[in-house]
Formats: structure tokens, C-alpha cells, sequence
């Protein structure tokens, strides 16, 4: 008996998934299967249909069962409508099938958790609810399947058509509509679809015209999609579409808007504030009227660099009065998968913006230096056109290590996948070309002498990369040898291409990826290349280009990625400065996800709180002003800052032997301020109650490197503007072993801090100097437990800013006073293979200074943090942007 229930529940619940398969929604699909069903299986029904109330309150909401009939639910202010069905659901079960046996099987379970979060939060189908909201990935993350994952679960659920708007460039809506034919079933079970697109067609006036099809494909039980650039052309076409659409077809069509690359074209970029209200920009226009068409949806944007999104006007606005697509209901950030090679992984974090200690970045980044730049891209664009690049030497060795490294994949088995390398010097078109013929004229004599069997011009940059960040690699191959590597260096000149890729290319012409014809290509490009388009087995880049943009700089990034079973092998070549910009950005997306994360735990939607993205003290700009003009500053300050130099500049060793002297007069100076936490030999000492004037002093004699300059010159200016009365803290910080550094009235021991093997332009590089319990390094001397216990920044922080009678620092600032020895090692050889450290004395020996390394005289370093204003008395500034959300400024909930 207790077997026949299972097997008569089972069958049940089957028959339920089926018909919210079809699209029915579970108002409508539990009253029919009632009236399917014998009465002697109603018990089992009401039992399954308790079983799911049970684990999703807001489903026991949304479902109003009826006897002999059902009932449309209106807008149900809960959420979690959406209850996965046990079998997985028809679509979503077949693409996690393919998925599983398409490479993507480790990360099959992340996306379903994450999907599952996000279709909680789509309007509930088959009621008047309409949502907007947005999903927040990483550059080169695998959006694409997400975004199919979400398609095919909310199409399990009862949407009824999927419209997805790829980008503004052509190969990338083709690309996408490939990818979603595959990963939706289009193809394969075409009678479930109607299409109004093609890999080989966008939305045209033909389709549209269709009306018969149309209504048809929207009434009946077949889904329908369309993949659209963000023209302005095809958007007049989807309009037309939905205007021979009746009434009641659009109130019956569940709706998933989903617009990739969303912070692309979609915001408002109207150029003055006075013109939001009134003269929207094109397409942001044309896109709150397709919005306007959706009676019952969701408008979902899918972006890596939200920061034009949240910084949209939230309410209706231009002549209309057309809603915004300001993602109001709420935000998802996807998760990092472990395998991901984002800005933090691979340079490293900025520790001195936010509170955490950051990763310390990977050895795969390679300078290219200053001099060469003017030989790679024009610098006005009226020499454009005639300008001729050159292929420096630092482009050689990108070019003759992409060769190398396809080499070494090819011996890994991995012939039949696809190697590229990606040139990005200008968005200039002419240029492109132009370097295309200069790098084919310097393959062809390396083809020649590959050919006759001579391949040493490639042994040097096989000597110097290989195995550099050999830990990465997660395969089990041998590492390669120079002999067995030259063979597979003749193939892979054999097979070698380069190609241009813009938008002045034929687009027979540009780089296409076909699975059954692997291609090992150099690209040049520009603008196509810096969003959505993937280059497929990217693993070497050269990038001079920059930008003063959070977002433009972050989507150029095309390095950012998987790497499966090549890690090891990825170089990026980058312009100066570039690394650093990268830091810094890394550190503002941790922040700004710790923050949407928070917002989100506390129930709070961007309805009701805007995001605050941190500005940059320098050049740098968040997005475009014309995308924020309703942005307001807030809390900018350098309270709390904390800064230190970790890069040193050898060109002149007297500079260095000059900081030393500076820190010595200090230290001197501020005998009468020390606190007896030990003899003169103790390990580190304290001085409490230092006046601003010393600090100040010491500050303008230290010689800093250029990088550091502008920042710590400003933050000085501001708490000599700001705090100039508030007593400062020094420590002198001791390690645990080396050469000690002593005057008359202090000896302690030097910190060892092992320098990355990377050398640019004479200057030593150490990555961080400070550790994590140094912000509070000074109440740890005072004898503070709890100082010594903490094991984050944020609490370490808070700390700080408690009153000194309560056993914090009062707000006070603290200078940390670093003597570092140079004879300094990497602690371990994995922090040497990951990070790309050294020993000191072999970078001073390459610098041809290796007599200092014997000298016993210690490396002067900082770190500061910046004095905070307990009492009140400043007023904040702006630190960070954000929307400032007034209740009386966004819609309200009725009609939505």
C-alpha cells in the first residue's frame, strides 16, 4: 500500500511539473490537474501541493486552489514564487545535461544555485507583476551560461518568450544566438520554438510583418526568442512586432527581457543634467518603450561594470514619462568560481583602498616600457592614417612566447583547441592593418629558418617564462623541454595567422571560431575586441591602450578568464601604470560586491538604498559623467586611509640612503615621545602624541617613488587642511631576524620583505609592505588583547576610531617606520612560484647593486594609516557616488 501511494505521488507530481512546463502557471495547473485527476487522488494532490506551501511560504501564497476551478492571482508582494520542479524541469534538465559533458561540470551546481536566486526574484508569470532588476558577473566570467541557465528555468516556469539584446557589434549577437540556440534547444527540438531571429539575421521588417506568425507563436504552446543587437533600427522593428500584438496575447506572454553588456548603450547618456528630463538618449529612449510593451515581465541586465546601471535616473522620465530600466527590484552578484583569473587574482589588490588584505597578484604581468609607446600607436588621430607601428622588443617576446606557449599546449594534448593573443594598442582602425603587415614581415624570416629547421630565436623566451607560475598549472603533463619543444614550434608557425578584427574588417574577414577547424591566431582590434566578443584560448596579451573609466578600462580586459589545463601560461604585456589601475579597480569591485551582498541580507533593494561606488583620488573616472549625472558624492574623505610605499626607486641609491637619514632625524626628534614599551633593543617602539608638524616634515623630505606621489601628497594636504591639530602615533616596526637598524636611542631588527622578480625601470618592487594586525599596530604595543586578536581590517579599524579611554586610538593617525632588510627571501618557494618573488640581493644584483645587499644597512619603507574624525567636527565630502534615493522620487508600487 505505502508503495502504491509513492508510486501514485510521484506520477502526480510529474504530471504537475508537465503542465508548469507547458507554461501554465500554478493557479492555473493545479485546478486543471484537479479536474484531470479521479477524486480518489485529490488527497495526493492537496498533499503534494501542502508539501510545497510547506517549503516555500510565498508559493503557499501565490497558489489559490479552488474547487471545480482556478483563479488568476494578482501582484503578490512576496517573493519566492518560483519552486524548481523535483525532475529539474524540461529545458533546464537538458542544457545542465550538456553543460555536464561540455566543460562546464564543475561548474554545473554553482549556476543552478545561483539561477534558482535569480528567478525567485523575476515577476511571478501569468499576473501583472513587473520587475527590473540586474545581475553582476565578471568580465570574461561565463555571463552567457548563466543567462542560459536563467532563460531555461524561467521558460520552465512559464515564460513564454525570451528576448535577449547582445551588445551593439554584429559577431557578438551572432555569437550569442549560436550559443543559445545550442544551449536552449532551438535547433534541436524546433517544433517548441519560433524564432524571429538567426545566427545569420537580426530582427528584420520581413519577420515583423509576419503577424499571422507572430500571434500565432505567442498564443499557442511553443516558446519564442530573438537575439538583437542594440540598434536603433531593429528596436523600431521589435516595437512594430509588439504593436500587432492584441492586448490580451501581451497580457498572456510572460516576458524575459534579458540585455547583455546592459551598462553598454541601455543608460540614459543624455549630456547635461537639465536634459535627463527631456531628451534621453536614442536607444535608452527606445528601450523604456519596448519596456513600456511588457504587461507582464522582467527586464534583466547582465553587465561586469554595473556602474552606469546604478547610477540611472530611477524615475520616469523624457516627454512620455517612460519608466526607467533602473534595476529598482534588485541585484545579483554571480559568485567567482575558484578557476576564475580575475583583477584580483592576477595583479593583486589595491589593501590601501579597502579593508582587507587582498591577494598578493601573479608573475604574469610584464611592463612594456615607455619609450616604445610612441612606436606602437599614433599619438593624435589626424596621423592616423598614415601612421606606421614598429614591433618593439617587448612586442618580440610577446609574440615569440604566444608561439612557445601554443607549443607547449599542442605537447599537452591540446592541438585540437584553439590559441590566441590579443595586440590592443589603438581603437584606431587604419592602425590595425598597418601592424598586421609590420608582424607578418617579422614572422616570415622565423617561418624561413622554422622551415630549415632553426627555431633558437625562440629558446631565450622559452629560458626566461617557462615555469613561472608552473604552480598554476592543474594538468598532469611533463614539464617541456627544449628539445622535444622544437619540433612543435615549427607546427605551430606552420598553422600561425594573424588577423585583423574591427569594424572596418569584411566579415569574412575577422576571427571566427569553428570547433572542427582549431585556429592558433594573433588578433589586432579595438573596439569589437573590448567587449563581449570572446577571444576563444586567449592566453597572451599586449595592451597599451588606456582609459580613464572604471568600466572601459575593466571590459578592455580581455585577459580575464579560464585558462583550464594552460594556466601557467598567460603573460600580459601592459603599458605603465596600467598594472597599478588595475589594483585599484580590483579593490573597488570587492567592495562594491561586499556591499550590494550586505545591502542584500538586510532585505534592502537599490528601491531603497543606492549602491556607493568608490571614487579614485586621481585621474579616474567611474564611468563616463554623462551616465552619472544624478550622481551625488558621499563621505569623501581620507579618514581611515591607509597607504605605504611598496615600490623603491634604485636609478639614484642616494635617494634610499637619504630616507634612511630622514627617518633617523625623525625618530630622533621624537625621543621625548617614545613610550618605554621596552629597552632600546626591543623588537619595535612606540611614540605617542606626535605633533602633525613632525609628521608633516617627515613626509616632505621622504622621497618616495613617482607612482606614490600625487596620492600621498594629497592626503597630506588634506589633513593638513582637515586634522591638523590631532596627535599622531609612530611605530617603529622590527622583524624577527637580519641586519639591525640602531641610532643612539633605538636598535631593532629589519622586516624581511622578499621583492618580485619582475624589475621596471630601475625600481625594486615588494607588492605590500604592510601586514594585515599593522593598522593597529600601535595599541598592540601599548599592550592592547584585544588589538592582537582581530583578524580583520573592518574591526581593526573600528578599533581605531573608539575613544583612547575606551582602549582605542581616539582617531589618531599612525605612521609605521619599516627598516627592510636586503638581504630579504621569499618565505617559501610557493609564495616564490606564485608571486613571482626573489631574493633581494638577486634583484640588487641585476640592478648591478649587489654590494648593498652585504651593507648591513636596511631599506627605509612606510605605511600609514590616516587620522579619523571622532569628534564630528568635519563635514564629509564625497568619497564615494552614489544615488541618494528619495521615497517621493521613484515609482510607486502601484501598477507594478
Amino acid at each position: 500500500m505505502v508503495a502504491e501511494l509513492a508510486m501514485q505521488k510521484m506520477f502526480i507530481e510529474q504530471l504537475l511539473d508537465k503542465k508548469l512546463v507547458d507554461g501554465l502557471s500554478p493557479q492555473k495547473a493545479v485546478p486543471l490537474l484537479r479536474e484531470d485527476l479521479p477524486p480518489e487522488m485529490h488527497p495526493t494532490l492537496d498533499e503534494i501541493v501542502e508539501e510545497r506551501q510547506h517549503r516555500s511560504a510565498e508559493w503557499a501564497e501565490t497558489v489559490r486552489v479552488v474547487e471545480g476551478g482556478g483563479s488568476t492571482a494578482e501582484l503578490d508582494p512576496g517573493r519566492n514564487w518560483y519552486y524548481p520542479p523535483k525532475g529539474g524541469g524540461l529545458r533546464w534538465t537538458r542544457l545542465k545535461a550538456q553543460m555536464a559533458g561540455g566543460g562546464l561540470a564543475d561548474a554545473v551546481d554553482s549556476i543552478d544555485r545561483s539561477t534558482n536566486a535569480t528567478v525567485k526574484e523575476l515577476a511571478q508569470p501569468f499576473t501583472n507583476e513587473r520587475r527590473r532588476g540586474i545581475v553582476i558577473g565578471n568580465v570574461q566570467s561565463g555571463k552567457t551560461a548563466n543567462y542560459a541557465a536563467l532563460a531555461a528555468k524561467a521558460l520552465d516556469a512559464g515564460y513564454r518568450f525570451v528576448l535577449v539584446l547582445s551588445g551593439i557589434h554584429n559577431n557578438l549577437r551572432t555569437q550569442t544566438q549560436e550559443r543559445l540556440n545550442r544551449d536552449l534547444g532551438v535547433e534541436a527540438h524546433s517544433d517548441e520554438w519560433g524564432t524571429l531571429t538567426t545566427p545569420l539575421h537580426d530582427l528584420d521588417l520581413a519577420e515583423v510583418k509576419n503577424a499571422r506568425f507572430s500571434v500565432s507563436g505567442l498564443s499557442g504552446k511553443r516558446k519564442m526568442m530573438a537575439v538583437m543587437k542594440k540598434n536603433s533600427s531593429r528596436l523600431d522593428h521589435l516595437l512594430e512586432f509588439f504593436d500587432q500584438l492584441d492586448e490580451r496575447t501581451l497580457r498572456d506572454t510572460p516576458i524575459l527581457i534579458i540585455d547583455d553588456e546592459s551598462d553598454q548603450a541601455t543608460p540614459d547618456s543624455s549630456r547635461a543634467k537639465k536634459d535627463v528630463e527631456t531628451d534621453p538618449t536614442v536607444i535608452n529612449k527606445k528601450m523604456r518603450q519596448v519596456w513600456a510593451k511588457v504587461k507582464n515581465g522582467t527586464y534583466v541586465g547582465y553587465t561586469a561594470t554595473p556602474f552606469a546601471n546604478v547610477f540611472m535616473d530611477p524615475k520616469p522620465h523624457g516627454v512620455e514619462g517612460l519608466e526607467s530600466l533602473y534595476p529598482r527590484d534588485f541585484i545579483h552578484v554571480m559568485p567567482t568560481p575558484k578557476n576564475y583569473f580575475g583583477a584580483e587574482r592576477l595583479f593583486g589588490i589595491d589593501e590601501g583602498m579597502i579593508d582587507t588584505e587582498g591577494a598578493a597578484g601573479l608573475d604574469v604581468v610584464r611592463r612594456i616600457p615607455v619609450d616604445e609607446l610612441p612606436m606602437l600607436a599614433p599619438a593624435k588621430s589626424a596621423e592616423a592614417d598614415t601612421f606606421v607601428p614598429e614591433v618593439t622588443e617587448s612586442l618580440k617576446d610577446a609574440v615569440k612566447w604566444f608561439v612557445v606557449a601554443s607549443a607547449i599546449r599542442r605537447l599537452r594534448g591540446q592541438t585540437g583547441k584553439h590559441s590566441s593573443m590579443l595586440i590592443h594598442t589603438t581603437h584606431r582602425t587604419k592602425p590595425h592593418q598597418a601592424m598586421r603587415d609590420q608582424l607578418l614581415a617579422f614572422l616570415e624570416p622565423l617561418k624561413k629558418d622554422a622551415r630549415n629547421g632553426d627555431v633558437s630565436a625562440f629558446q631565450k623566451i622559452f629560458d626566461n617564462e617557462e615555469g613561472r607560475v608552473a604552480s598554476l598549472y592543474t594538468g598532469s603533463a611533463d614539464a617541456p623541454t627544449w628539445p622535444v619543444l622544437q619540433h612543435e614550434i615549427v607546427n605551430v608557425l606552420r598553422v600561425l595567422e594573424v588577423v585583423v578584427d574591427n569594424g572596418e574588417e569584411d566579415p569574412e574577414d575577422r576571427i571566427v571560431y569553428n570547433d572542427d577547424r582549431p585556429r592558433t591566431a594573433i588578433v589586432i582590434g579595438g573596439g569589437t575586441l573590448s567587449r563581449g566578443l570572446t577571444l576563444e584560448g586567449l592566453f597572451v596579451s599586449y595592451f597599451t591602450r588606456t582609459s580613464n573609466a572604471y568600466d572601459t578600462l575593466l571590459q578592455m580586459g580581455r585577459w580575464f578568464g579560464y585558462r583550464p589545463g594552460y594556466e601557467d601560461l598567460q603573460r600580459i604585456w601592459l603599458a605603465e601604470g596600467l598594472e597599478t589601475d588595475y589594483q585599484f579597480l580590483a579593490a573597488v569591485e570587492s567592495e562594491m560586491r561586499s556591499e550590494i551582498r550586505r545591502l542584500a541580507s538586510e532585505g534592502l533593494t537599490p528601491d531603497d538604498i543606492g549602491v556607493k561606488i568608490r571614487r579614485h583620488p586621481g585621474r579616474l573616472q567611474i564611468t563616463s559623467a554623462t551616465k552619472m549625472p544624478l550622481a551625488e558624492q558621499v563621505e569623501f574623505t581620507f579618514q581611515g586611509y591607509r597607504t605605504q610605499t611598496a615600490i623603491f626607486d634604485f636609478s639614484d641609491p642616494a635617494v634610499q640612503e637619504a630616507n634612511t637619514a630622514t627617518v633617523v632625524t625623525l625618530l630622533r626628534s621624537l625621543e621625548g615621545y617614545r613610550v618605554k614599551t621596552g629597552g632600546l633593543a626591543a623588537s619595535s617602539h612606540l611614540y605617542k602624541d606626535v605633533p602633525f608638524a613632525s609628521i608633516k616634515a617627515f613626509f616632505e623630505a621622504f622621497s618616495v617613488h613617482e607612482r606614490y606621489r600625487e596620492t600621498h601628497r594629497e592626503a597630506l594636504k588634506w589633513v593638513d587642511a582637515k586634522l591638523p591639530d590631532l596627535p599622531w602615533r609612530v611605530v617603529l616596526a622590527g622583524g624577527s631576524r637580519g641586519p639591525v637598524f640602531q641610532g643612539e636611542e633605538f636598535v631593532v631588527p629589519s622586516v624581511n620583505r622578499a621583492p618580485l622578480r619582475a624589475v621596471e625601470d630601475q625600481s625594486i618592487n615588494i607588492r605590500a609592505l604592510m601586514r594585515g594586525g599593522d593598522r593597529v599596530a600601535d595599541l598592540v604595543l601599548e599592550g592592547s588583547e584585544e588589538a592582537g586578536g582581530l583578524k580583520t581590517d573592518i574591526a581593526r579599524m573600528a578599533l581605531r576610531l573608539k575613544p583612547a579611554d575606551e582602549g582605542g586610538a581616539g582617531g589618531q593617525g599612525v605612521l609605521v617606520l619599516y627598516p627592510i632588510a636586503l638581504d630579504s627571501t621569499p618565505q617559501n618557494q610557493r609564495e616564490a612560484a606564485e608571486s613571482g618573488r626573489t631574493s633581494m640581493r638577486d634583484v640588487l644584483s641585476g640592478l648591478g647593486l649587489g654590494h648593498l645587499a652585504d651593507s648591513g644597512t636596511p631599506l627605509m619603507g612606510y605605511g600609514v594609516v590616516m587620522p579619523s574624525d571622532i569628534a564630528g567636527k568635519l563635514e564629509a565630502d564625497g568619497d564615494f557616488m552614489s544615488l541618494v534615493i528619495a521615497r517621493s522620487n521613484v515609482e510607486d508600487d502601484d501598477g507594478e
